[in-house]
């Protein structure tokens, strides 16, 4: 089960959701110095990204 889905969220909605907070994080890491917790958590997002991409579901796609 994907954590989106534990939100109530359908795939479609989850991925989108989850863009929304990776073009967040991507401005936050702009304000912020390289090696920051930010980049961290950026870091750790783009890993279950790549997760969930395995399982069959295109991250990255529109």
């Amino acid at each position: 089960m994907q954590v989106y889905a534990l939100l109530g969220l359908n795939d479609k909605e989850g991925v989108y959701r989850a863009k929304q907070v990776l073009k967040a994080l991507e401005g936050l890491i702009a304000l912020e110095n390289f090696g920051s917790p930010l980049v961290q958590i950026k870091t750790k997002f783009m890993l279950r990204v790549n997760e969930l991409n395995k399982t069959g579901i295109d991250f990255f796609s529109e």
